[in-house]
């Protein structure tokens, strides 16, 4: 059935599902495939994070779930909506009123300001001055920075940077953040404030959260998933708050966190002399 752009997920939908993608580009005459039938569903206001060495396809994923880019085969569908045969307006649409991006490198305009990088999204969807103003500073307080809404980003510490960035994503109210590696520029001090402050974040504005990171310690400390990619599979998939040794090994798709049934006690054997 082909979805809706106006269809919400029904009750207990998943808010993100991949079903069966794949993506493979040409890069110097070669056939390079980043992903290789990938099937998984996310559920709404939940943190997963999508974990892998370099070239494992993480990005890739991060890309197709923004609309940034288009699997080769199989579908996406987020909040309802099927990407893959969309214009390319639509998918504009779809990544200024569904998801939220957030970017290592901060992607913050050099010469405005805190709130106006904040209020950019806001100017761009025709929201008026002085509203897209006032959400502006709302969200910048919501960061902890509202007394630095006039400083330009030149004039802020990394993790400073970063805040505006997180409220940046969050001005047109969307309901999926995607991040790429949002601390892999900042102390790692900075970087547990960061990603409790998004996972606090999603958590209070009920958002769901894709998080692409390289640190594994990371993502077991805030995410409640952790998706591995291998050679642009899916190699596991758990949640980080269960114990390593309570979870099943069981196919990629099987529900997370399944205990694993304790062994079948050992008979005893027969003493000597008995029948």
């Amino acid at each position: 059935m082909e979805l809706s752009v106006d269809d919400p997920p029904a009750p207990g939908q998943a808010i993100v599902e991949l079903i069966d993608v794949s993506k493979s580009y040409v890069l110097d005459l070669v056939r390079v495939t980043a992903l290789t039938n990938v099937s998984l569903k996310i559920e709404p206001r939940s943190v997963t994070a999508i974990v892998g060495r370099s070239g494992s396809g993480k990005s890739t994923m991060l890309n197709i779930l923004g609309g940034l880019d288009r699997p080769s085969s199989g579908e996406v569908v987020v909040d309802g909506r099927a990407l893959r045969k969309r214009s390319s307006d639509e998918l504009a649409a779809y990544r200024r009123e569904t998801i939220g991006f957030i970017f290592q490198a901060f992607n913050l305009i050099p010469h405005f300001s805190a709130l106006e990088n904040v209020a950019l999204p806001l100017a761009l969807a025709g929201v008026g001055p002085w509203k897209r103003k006032q959400r502006a500073r709302e969200l910048l307080a919501r960061v902890g920075l509202e007394s630095r809404g006039s400083h330009r980003p030149a004039q802020l510490s990394g993790g400073e940077r970063q805040r505006v960035a997180i409220a940046r994503a969050l001005a047109n109210d969307p309901k999926v953040l995607l991040a790429d590696e949002p601390t892999g520029n900042l102390d790692s001090r900075t970087a547990d404030e960061i990603l409790e402050l998004i996972v606090k974040t999603s958590r209070d504005l009920g958002r769901t959260v894709v998080l692409v990171t390289h640190d594994r310690d990371h993502a077991r400390r805030h995410a409640t998933r952790m998706i591995e990619l291998s050679d642009g599979k899916i190699a596991s998939d758990v949640d980080p708050r269960v114990p390593a040794a309570a979870l099943a090994v069981s196919p990629v798709g099987a529900p997370i966190g399944t205990a694993v049934a304790p062994p079948p006690a050992a008979e005893a054997p027969p003493k000597a002399g008995a029948p």
